[in-house]
């Protein structure tokens, strides 16, 4: 396990290509606060879309994993004629796998936060999103670790239960399977060693079948490493995305 803590001079950063982050179910763009004001406040440029039906996106809701990957590539190309560095996280990462895989031209390099192959969601969390009642959100606050629940619980009665009920259904759907051994993006997987709803060796069987992809397990961090320890998960994709424009050519 490590905890990097390497602080970076922008004045010796090459990251040319664009960073598009992806966030988790029955959240929206705000969870990734701390790596946007991180990597813009180093003239970089970086943008989180929120999926249809979340935050400020009015559009009807995606059904299923697939179909939020076209949905990215579509709003990738709208932005840039250039292949972006994609940060996911959690069902996020579901999309950025699928996006790797089904348009690898689009992805410069990948970093997958809490990931799974599979991500199989108790039936009560999905049972209870799709009445609305609030025992979803308590049991998320229960497996999330403690202090990110209360954070995120707020988040997600403001995004609304019908969108978390979609995404987490279109999580439970997903299996990733032999696409992963066509991704050719140089791939980075995080896991949180505390973390009880992707666990790092779920990560770990992620990152032995992406042929250019390493790992690394977080002390201490949970399900919401990007806001709980945005300080390390911060510097890592810095590392992890520095120079990439100019050695990936």
């Amino acid at each position: 396990m490590i905890k990097p803590e390497t602080q970076h001079d922008p004045q010796t950063l090459v990251i040319r290509n664009p960073i598009v982050f992806f966030h988790g179910a029955g959240l929206d763009h705000t969870v990734f606060a701390s790596q946007l004001s991180f990597f813009r406040g180093r003239g970089l440029v970086a943008w989180v879309p929120d999926y249809p039906g979340h935050g400020g996106a009015e559009d009807e809701l995606l059904n299923g994993i697939e179909q939020h990957a076209d949905w990215a590539a579509r709003r990738i190309t709208e932005r840039t004629d250039e292949p972006v560095n994609v940060v996911g996280h959690s069902m996020g990462s579901l999309i950025g796998l699928s996006l790797a895989a089904r348009y690898p031209k689009l992805v410069n390099r990948l970093a997958l936060l809490n990931t799974a192959k599979r991500m199989a969601v108790h039936p009560d969390l999905l049972s209870s999103s799709k009445a609305g009642t609030p025992l979803c959100l308590d049991l998320l606050d229960e497996w999330e670790q403690v202090g990110e629940g209360a954070l995120n619980r707020d988040l997600r009665e403001k995004v609304g239960f019908k969108a978390l009920h979609s995404d987490l259904a279109a999580c439970n759907g997903f299996v990733a399977g032999e696409q992963l051994g066509g991704i050719p993006a140089p791939t980075l997987v995080v896991a949180g060693d505390s973390d009880k709803m992707t666990r790092a060796d779920q990560g770990r069987r992620v990152a032995a079948e992406i042929p250019d992809a390493k790992m690394v397990v977080l002390e201490g961090a949970g399900h919401s490493m990007m806001k709980v320890q945005s300080d390390v998960v911060n510097n890592l994709l810095l590392e992890f995305f520095k120079d990439s424009g100019a050695n990936d050519e």
